[in-house]
């Protein structure tokens, strides 16, 4: 088995491919019938319902992100919500994932590439910005006593 078919059996180890069709209320639940959604789930189509009558949430929709959106409506309808958040995690975490590839190919060059990258990957990918203001202040007033 050649590198490349390996690499495509394990992708489809960890991401199988999945039927979305039946998980299009996700991107739209305004335009979705209720026989769409699963009825082996208790309460899902009643929130559903419940979802497509709320003038707020059809205006949320039009103005944020789905996962924004979804994150709202998980607050008052915790069914429907946590569905949909099924259905859009695996794309959050394979953007993520991405996003790590692309930080540790840019830190790993031909120059750099006997160094650690751990602490470097961190930095890069971290949301936190530091305080350097702080951090500088507290320098400072350590070498204070010279």
């Amino acid at each position: 088995m050649g590198h490349l078919e390996k690499l495509v059996s394990e992708f489809n180890r960890y991401i199988p491919d999945k039927d979305m069709s039946s998980q299009h209320w996700v991107r739209n639940p305004f335009e979705a019938r209720v026989g769409d959604v699963s009825e082996d789930i208790q309460g899902l189509q009643e929130e559903l319902l419940e979802l497509k009558n709320e003038a707020i949430f059809r205006q949320l929709h039009g103005e944020v992100t789905l996962g924004i959106f979804w994150t709202q409506v998980k607050q008052e309808k915790r069914v429907i919500g946590a569905e949909a958040m099924k259905v859009l995690l695996p794309f959050s975490t394979t953007y993520l994932c991405e996003q790590g590839f692309s930080a540790l190919t840019a830190i790993k060059t031909k120059t750099r590439n006997k160094l650690e990258p751990v602490h470097d990957l961190r930095l890069a990918l971290s949301k936190v910005e530091p305080q350097l203001e702080k951090i500088m202040q507290d320098r400072l007033q350590f070498h204070r006593s010279h």
